[in-house]
Formats: structure tokens, C-alpha cells, sequence
């Protein structure tokens, strides 16, 4: 069911407003919170609530109660908790409607919020992205407010205990800006990545990637450390749990036929036409070894490939090389 937003919402549009349009808008609804203030002190800290964007996490409707428990706020003023309880309350459209509107899923935020009256009555006007509003009625509210961080925003689950204290021993190694907790995953890549350079760090963020629960965040720190640390690819394969193997374990195996091809190797054996995409573009982009360049340059698996190996031997005979190398 929509309702009807007094404020936010323009000629039934989808709530997006031209800067005039918004200016005009919060500049009569500024007006009617300084008079609600005044007439309503109940109300300041529902007023005070920073909503824009806030996810609703959990909600609960009874008889005469309504409940909601969202996160606010944003990377710059911080995050909080906050626990909001209408009592006396009904929701317009009846006790199902913020399940009809998945609340609570978290691709759901609050675009806009509206507080009004509504004769001896409260209203409370939610406007949500990607759609529709829900409106809850009330004679009081309580607003509860907690200190939320970043992870919770996103709905993280917190870690391993173990992986936590790896990855705080790990931002001390590197001097990383540790957060208040390592829930976010984006918090951890940017952390391996620090210590992926680190040989001293090596050990322990060995022991990170075994217990990293975002499988393509423990392949992707493996296969960097493929680079730094060349002479131990089994060792860092070794450090994933074995379901987790397969993948980068192809790649240190693709990793070891270029390294003989750089070496200058003309691989008479090899099957080139077995090997894969990525060998056979790392091969024709990095190599100047003719053998293997010739049998590219017919073998390749796409035509792009085989014209760069084309390439590389015409600019290989431009410059005169007569062996391979």
C-alpha cells in the first residue's frame, strides 16, 4: 500500500527532487519540526534521528506496539544503533506491510522521513529505496541510541577469534590503521595486502588466509604472494584449506611453465594449445623466446593471441635476434 508522503515526494514521482524542489522542501519542513519541537518535546529525539539512508534490521509489530531497530548515520559522522518503539502505534496498512516491503532486507534503506501530526496522533512517514513508504501511527515514542560501527551497517558477521588476533598482530607488523574490529572484508584485503610485501609478516598472514572465511579474499592474497615470494608457491598453497587448492594450484603450476619459458626454454614437449588463456597471453606479453612465440603465433586459443605472438616476431627479427632468449 502507498501512502502518502506531505513533504518528500513531488507530483507522485519516485521521490527524486530537482535542488529547487528540495530546497523548497526542506525549508517548509524545518519550519513544521521547530514547531513540532515546541509543541511536542516527546518527539525531540525521533526528530534528532538522522535516518537518511539508515537500514532497518529487525522490526515488530503487536496490538498496540511497534518496533524498530535500525543502523544510521555514515562514514563521516560515524554509525549508530538505534532502537525506536511507537506505543499506541498501528501501521497504516495493517501489521504485514513491512514485510510486503522487506524492511528489513538489507538492500532496503530510508530515502526520506517524515514526522506529523494527525489530529491528538502522531505520524511517522518512512519513504524507501528501491520502493514504497510505510507509515506507522503512535501516541508516544522511545529512541534508544547505541555507538555502531561500519561492520554492523553492512550486517558482517564478527570473525574467527583467532583470524582477529592474526590480523591485529598483522596491522602491527605493517603499521596499519587497525579498525575496532575486522568484521568488513574490504578492512582485511586492504590489510593482506600490506603485509603481503612483508617477509616478516609471512607466517602470520599465512595463518590468516587458512582461516579467511571469504574464499576469494584467501586465493587472491595466495596468488599476490605467488609474486613476492616465487621459491614458496607450495608453501603458500599449503596455508588454504584443501577444498580451497584447486585453483591456485593450477596457477603456480601454469607460473612454473612460464618461468621456464623466460628462462628460454623452447618447451619442444609442450602442448601449447593445451595451456590456458592466461599462460598463453602471459607468454606472448612478457616472452621473446622464438620457439615458443612461433608455435603461438598458430596455435594460440583466440586470434588476438596469435597476432600479439605475431607481433612479438616481427619486432623480434626487426631488431636482429637470431637466437632464442
Amino acid at each position: 500500500m502507498m501512502t502518502d508522503m506531505k513533504w518528500f515526494c513531488v507530483d507522485g514521482s519516485d521521490g527524486d527532487l530537482t535542488q529547487e524542489q528540495s530546497e523548497l522542501v526542506l525549508d517548509g519542513y524545518r519550519r513544521h519540526v521547530d514547531a513540532l519541537r515546541r509543541e511536542a518535546p516527546a518527539l525531540v529525539e525521533l526528530l534528532d534521528l538522522p535516518l537518511r539512508y539508515g537500514q532497518v534490521h529487525e522490526w515488530h509489530a503487536s496490538d498496540d506496539t511497534v518496533a524498530m531497530r535500525l543502523v544510521v548515520g555514515d562514514l563521516e559522522s560515524g554509525y549508530e544503533f538505534a532502537a525506536v518503539t511507537y506505543r499506541g502505534a498501528s501501521i497504516v496498512g495493517g501489521a504485514e506491510e513491512p514485510r510486503r516491503l522487506r524492511l528489513d532486507d538489507e538492500q532496503t534503506e530510508i530515502l526520506y522521513d517524515e514526522v506529523d501530526r494527525d489530529g491528538a496522533r502522531f505520524v511517522h512517514r518512512l519513504r524507501l529505496w528501491p520502493t514504497g513508504e510505510i507509515t506507522v501511527t503512535f501516541d508516544d515514542v522511545e529512541v534508544v541510541r547505541s555507538p555502531a560501527t561500519r561492520a554492523d551497517r553492512d550486517r558482517l558477521a564478527p570473525v574467527d577469534v583467532r583470524l582477529a588476533e592474526l590480523c591485529t598482530a598483522l596491522a602491527d607488523l605493517t603499521g596499519y590503521d587497525a579498525p575496532p574490529d575486522w568484521r568488513d572484508e574490504h578492512e582485511r584485503w586492504w590489510l593482506y595486502q600490506a603485509a603481503a610485501t612483508r617477509p616478516l609478516a609471512a607466517p602470520s598472514l599465512q595463518a590468516a588466509v587458512g582461516l579467511e572465511p571469504v574464499e576469494g579474499i584467501a586465493t587472491g592474497v595466495v596468488l599476490a604472494a605467488f609474486d613476492s615470494y616465487p621459491s614458496a608457491r607450495r608453501d603458500w598453497i599449503a596455508a588454504l584449506p584443501v577444498e580451497r587448492r584447486p585453483f591456485v594450484s593450477a596457477r603456480a603450476r601454469e607460473l612454473d611453465i612460464l618461468d621456464v619459458v623466460m628462462a628460454g626454454d623452447p618447451l619442444a614437449d609442450a602442448n601449447v594449445a593445451d595451456w590456458s588463456r592466461w599462460l598463453q597471453r602471459s607468454v606472448v606479453d612478457r616472452s621473446t623466446n622464438r620457439a615458443v612465440l612461433e608455435r603461438l603465433a598458430s596455435e594460440g586459443m583466440s586470434k588476438k593471441i596469435r597476432n600479439i605472438a605475431a607481433d612479438a616476431l616481427r619486432t623480434r627479427a626487426r631488431l636482429g635476434r637470431g637466437r632464442d632468449d
